[in-house]
């Protein structure tokens, strides 16, 4: 009986998603191409695409943080 693979993927795919928020927070006025995106978490097109419509972004650069105190 083999160990599933899941629990690699579904740290990988967080992996992605947090380098993904990271190069969004951290773009510049400019923004970011999506080849920039690709190439920075790894993942395809398609999977870039989807995160981006799920966060509800209009354009290629995230909004600043912000903490409460």
């Amino acid at each position: 009986m083999h160990a599933s693979p899941q629990p690699t993927r579904d740290s990988a795919v967080r992996q992605a998603e947090e380098t993904l928020s990271l190069v969004l927070r951290q773009a510049p006025d400019e923004g970011v191409s999506i080849a920039d995106l690709i190439h920075a978490t790894g993942m395809r097109r398609s999977w870039v695409y989807q995160r981006l419509q799920q966060a509800g972004r209009g354009g290629w650069q995230a909004l600043p943080e912000v903490h409460d105190p």
